[in-house]
């Protein structure tokens, strides 16, 4: 019996590790996918790669991204029935949303962390520094890094929308398939970046002290 469910759990868990990297692949690909579709006029194609990336966001969530799946959920199906309900050239832009919906979804569930006792940079963090290595210092850092991110979010969603409603289908694929991604990887490197300079400088300063102390 123990192994029965054993083995259930481990199938339970590749399932899910299997979503993930649908969905990843999904998201990245949908700008691409969008453009395809909606060029090509097959909107209810679009509005299915839609559908299915809310559900597989859903079906991959834990206990804490719940409440952020619904939110992509609730927000997506709203923007899936407008489309319905506007089923011509105007309605496309409901469907070019997702990015949007991202966006505003990563800046709650990072935002709602600054008014806690432990940001969100923090809660991954401290899965890889040992806790007497957590300094205030180290609090403090994971706090700005986590606001850095929440405008970053504002300002990537507002960009997003603005090529979603005010842009060609060609300037919005380009910004949300490619630009945005640049983006990102602009946000890690520089983090990293700040990071190492930080952290060397704290330990030459905490050297020092105890070279004093000695």
């Amino acid at each position: 019996m123990i192994l029965v469910t054993d083995l259930l759990d481990v199938m339970v868990k590749f399932f899910k590790v299997i979503m993930q990297i649908i969905l990843w692949i999904c998201s990245i690909a949908y700008p691409f996918l969008m453009y395809y579709f909606l060029k090509n006029e097959q909107g209810y194609l679009a509005l299915y790669v839609l559908l299915g990336l809310l559900v597989l966001r859903l079906l991959t969530s834990n206990k804490n991204r719940l409440k952020e799946s619904f939110l992509f959920l609730i927000i997506g199906g709203i923007c899936a029935i407008l489309y319905l309900v506007k089923q011509n050239a105007s309605g496309e832009v409901f469907l070019l949303l997702y990015p949007v919906i991202v966006n505003i979804s990563l800046l709650i569930l990072f935002g709602t962390t600054l008014f806690k006792e432990i940001s969100f940079i923090e809660k991954i963090a401290s899965f890889k520094v040992p806790v007497e290595q957590r300094t205030p210092f180290f609090k403090k850092y994971c706090r700005r890094v986590t606001l850095a991110w929440c405008l970053f979010f504002i300002l990537n969603g507002t960009i997003a929308l603005v090529t979603a409603v005010w842009c060609s289908k060609e300037i919005w694929t380009i910004y949300n398939g490619f630009i945005a991604y640049i983006l990102i990887g602009l946000m890690f490197t520089i983090e990293f970046i700040i990071r190492s300079y930080l952290q060397s400088k704290n330990n030459k300063i905490e050297k020092n002290n105890c070279n004093n102390n000695d």
